[in-house]
């Protein structure tokens, strides 16, 4: 699944689509490929096999969520932040950010808050 979000990050640049492959079950499929030391999953130059590596590993520790959103202000990481809480995210940590959710969600730009509306 990595390398394939990454292969299609450097055909379309960073987009939304590669947080798909996020959602698939944990238990079902492994997170592959190869990733780039000390790379970002957020930002402007996400990588995306170590987005979906970093999802799956954090997705019940709500401090990381918050710690994401606290640092990266661009409008696509925040709206691939909320996108990744909602599909990935144990229910708790979702509980636990809905403040946070509510303010991404509310503040997109315009093509953004359209992209997330169609998307969830």
């Amino acid at each position: 699944m990595g390398n394939t979000a990454r292969a299609l990050a450097s055909i379309v640049g960073p987009c939304w689509l590669a947080v798909i492959g996020a959602t698939v079950s944990r238990s079902q499929w492994t997170t592959g490929g190869d990733l780039t030391h000390g790379s970002l999953p957020f930002g402007a130059d996400p990588d995306y096999g170590r987005l979906l590596q970093i999802l799956r590993a954090s997705h019940s520790t709500t401090s990381w969520w918050r710690a994401q959103l606290d640092a990266h202000h661009d409008p696509l990481s925040r709206g691939v932040w909320a996108l990744a809480l909602l599909s990935i995210a144990d229910g708790p940590v979702v509980h636990d950010c809905l403040a946070e959710l509510d303010a991404v969600v509310c503040t997109p730009p315009p093509a953004l808050a359209t992209t997330l509306s169609s998307s969830a």
